[in-house]
């Protein structure tokens, strides 16, 4: 997967949008990959598009790791976002502005995590990528600790309980939500995408031009 033309793939997603992926992938007989509507873009227009890296973490007292979480971002890949598993740790802000540029300058697009962030008004003055399910001031350090990366994680989801995300499984948000598509499944679901995309838009177009509504359905079985 990491030798895929990432950038590429990312500019062919940017113009679609969740919705449309999420019915494709139900088409495809993946209902379940919408995650928690809970966990929302920081600022209205933000899009993210690109292959997880997973990270796992839990709340814990201790000031010691700190390094740990430096060697994750470390590890990050050209092209990859970021998307965090905080064991339901809903107490701090587990991202911030210093790791998002820290997190930039190793390639991540973007990051998901469902949990908290701060710096917000930086983060998106920088045009930075990032969802979370709340905002706070409350630092991290000494309430939570990163314990590993690049492994399967599970975060709450929409139509199921838990989304189970494995590293490479590609990951796409907007302001609707965020979708997880199988790493195996990524070009098809994209092609096919693009091809509703297009239907979708002759659509549109017949409706604004006044079409009959029951007539443009018949006519492209999309609606």
């Amino acid at each position: 997967m990491h030798n895929l033309n990432w950038p590429e793939i990312a500019e062919r997603f940017k113009p679609l949008y969740s919705a449309l992926i999420y019915d494709t992938l139900e088409e495809f007989g993946y209902p379940d990959q919408a995650l928690s509507p809970s966990i929302k873009p920081l600022e209205r227009s933000m899009k993210v598009a690109g292959p997880a890296f997973t990270v796992r973490g839990s709340n814990s007292p201790k000031r010691e790791q700190k390094e740990t979480g430096l060697e994750m971002i470390e590890s990050l890949w050209p092209g990859c976002v970021l998307v965090m598993d905080t064991g339901n740790d809903y107490v701090a802000a587990h991202w911030g502005e210093i790791t998002s540029t820290a997190a930039r300058g190793q390639g991540c697009v973007g990051t998901v995590v469902d949990g908290g962030i701060r710096d917000s008004g930086y983060v998106i003055a920088m045009g930075y990528p990032a969802f979370a399910r709340y905002q706070c001031p409350v630092e991290a350090y000494g309430r939570f600790d990163i314990i590993e990366w690049e492994k399967q994680i599970n975060l709450a989801g929409t139509t199921s309980t838990r989304v189970p995300i494995h590293p490479g499984d590609y990951v796409f948000g907007d302001l609707d939500g965020i979708i997880i598509i199988p790493a195996e499944l990524t070009l098809k679901v994209l092609e096919e995408a693009e091809k509703r995309f297009e239907t979708e838009t002759k659509v549109r177009e017949d409706l604004k031009a006044g079409g009959a509504p029951l007539e443009v359905f018949r006519k492209y079985g999309v609606f």
